[in-house]
């Protein structure tokens, strides 16, 4: 299996892409870091990824779960929601909301969310049950 610390190290230092392609890179390289455990990287990243695009619902999902990640539940909890209310049709950002708030104990919160997901994709009904 490839190192993508050792890949997302490199893209970090490497050329970066100019104009529209910016906003795609910078997301990617977030979510890239944050599936690596380099959270505080993937957070600038990403907090550079909707400085630049902050109609990206995707970068404001990944920047939710990663200061969630990190004990920043307010803030996470707020990016998330954002991006749900960017495009309230994405089932993953229904369902990461539901984790999160599971976790932090708000069962009526992310029974909400998790039926909203399973609204929007009713095809993984069967991978709840």
């Amino acid at each position: 299996m490839p190192d993508l610390g050792a890949s997302s190290r490199r893209l970090d230092v490497g050329q970066q892409p100019n104009g529209s392609r910016q906003r795609t890179w910078n997301r990617n390289l977030g979510g890239a870091q944050l599936d690596q455990g380099q959270v505080p990287q993937a957070e600038a990243t990403l907090r550079r990824a909707v400085a630049m695009a902050s109609d990206d619902p995707d970068a404001w999902g990944l920047l939710g779960q990663t200061l969630w990640t990190q004990g920043k539940n307010a803030e996470g909890k707020a990016d998330l929601t954002k991006a749900i209310e960017l495009d309230p049709e994405i089932p993953g950002l229904h369902s990461t909301l539901a984790t999160f708030l599971m976790k932090d104990g708000d069962t009526a919160g992310a029974e909400k969310e998790t039926r909203e997901a399973l609204r929007i994709q009713p095809a993984n009904a069967a991978d709840q049950g």
